[in-house]
């Protein structure tokens, strides 16, 4: 698994190869070229990849705010806390990702150096909790020169981490166990919440898409929608404020994902929007 999942467009790949290259240069290990071995699901690849990062770099151009699948590896970076935008091109981002800071790299050509550069590299820094190559092998050597000093203090060093160690674990299991009680006590009192849900699946022109899979990440709950788009879905078992993920699935169509949380017990009208699928 890699450092960095870098997110964009098939388009922008030419631009996108220096990008990963110049991370690559900082000793960051970088995942892009999305080539999905033989018999591996591409969904699976992905969200595999996109959850072992320790940051998403988005790449937003001209094509990629187009794409439901960046918009959706976006979303997903958002709700780990870990994204790092960076803009290529003077566009208007997606609504959900204005108010986020960006490093700014307009007419960059992936090469030569950028004021924006630095910085960009130190929001990566606070993500990934490990040190370049070249850092690495200044911080080795100096570990030479006080080898003979530092194996004095092992054994109390040693000592100290055990016991932090121990009064981590039996923290992690107090509270655990707590949690347990407290969910299963508001398990127990909302048990059988039921949410249905319905709305239309269109085209980015609003023409209806039929024979989409609709399904609820996590859960056995799905359906298709019919001729004219339409599609509902009754989700059972779910509790007040718990967050639903919905993806699609169609040959001819990306695959998209939405996570929210319901304020209802009836949802109607939840449009979904799917883009054609681009050529990789």
């Amino acid at each position: 698994m890699a450092n960095i999942f870098l997110s964009y467009s098939s388009s922008d790949k030419s631009v996108v190869k220096n990008i990963a290259s110049l991370l690559e240069n900082q000793g960051w290990t970088v995942w892009w070229d999305r080539d999905i071995p033989v018999g591996e699901n591409f969904e699976t690849v992905i969200e595999n990849e996109l959850d072992a990062a320790n940051c998403v770099v988005v790449v937003w151009t001209s094509k990629s705010v187009n794409s439901e699948w960046v918009r959706s590896e976006a979303s997903e970076a958002v709700r780990q806390n870990k994204l790092i935008p960076i803009v290529l091109e003077q566009v208007e981002l997606p609504l959900s990702h204005r108010n986020m800071e960006a490093a700014l790299l307009f007419n960059w050509n992936g090469i030569d150096d950028h004021p924006e550069l630095e910085p960009f590299f130190k929001s990566i820094k606070r993500l990934i909790p490990t040190l370049n190559i070249q850092d690495t092998n200044s911080i080795h050597d100096q570990g030479n020169l006080n080898k003979s000093k530092s194996q004095q203090n092992i054994g109390s060093i040693k000592t100290s981490q055990n016991k932090l160690i121990l009064i981590s674990v039996i923290s992690i299991l107090i509270l655990s166990i707590a949690g347990y009680f407290v969910w299963k006590k508001n398990a127990s009192q909302k048990e059988g919440y039921i949410i249905e849900m319905s709305g239309i699946v269109k085209s980015p022109k609003g023409l209806p898409i039929k024979d989409v899979q609709i399904i609820v990440e996590g859960t056995s709950h799905k359906t298709v929608s019919n001729q004219s788009g339409e599609y509902e879905l009754k989700l059972t078992e779910f509790l007040p404020g718990e967050e639903i993920t919905i993806s699609t699935s169609h040959p001819n169509f990306e695959n998209s994902f939405f996570f929210f949380k319901p304020s209802s017990e009836h949802i109607e009208d939840f449009e979904i929007y799917l883009n054609p699928k681009e050529l990789k």
